[in-house]
Parts: C-alpha cells; sequence; structure tokens
C-alpha cells in the first residue's frame, strides 16, 4: 500500500505549494524547469521571440505567454 502524501498535505495551509520536508511539488519542480528552459533558449537566439518559439514547438503566442507567465521580461 503507497501512503498518499497529499491526503495528509491537504489538511495544512500551504501544503499545495509545497511537499513535505520542503520539497517541491511536482507542479512546481515543472514550471522552474520550463522557466529556465524558456529563458536559456531565448538567450541562445539573441532574445527572439519567434525564433525561440520555433526551436521550443511552441506558437509565438503561447511563448509570449510563458514569458509573461514566468516574468522573463
Amino acid at each position: 500500500h503507497v501512503r498518499n502524501p497529499a491526503s495528509s498535505a491537504a489538511q495544512t495551509p500551504g501544503a499545495a505549494e509545497t511537499a513535505q520536508n520542503d520539497t517541491p511539488t511536482f507542479r512546481q519542480a515543472r514550471s522552474s524547469f520550463e522557466a529556465r528552459f524558456i529563458a536559456e533558449t531565448l538567450a541562445r537566439n539573441s532574445g527572439n521571440v519567434s525564433r525561440s518559439a520555433e526551436v521550443l514547438g511552441l506558437s509565438r503566442i503561447q511563448l509570449q505567454r510563458k514569458i509573461k507567465e514566468y516574468g522573463l521580461r
């Protein structure tokens, strides 16, 4: 039987944001990776959003939304 840490964490305020032992949640880890990956791709493309979007396999609009979401500009 696998214990579900979310069931006990759901009772703790702020538990949805951070798992036990200050380990980031999957969502936090994914967001952190995505922000770094986008920032690095933008840097490699001299800030060119259209080219970076193409490299990342996103539309320019999708990338612009991610840039805004992560505060990369």
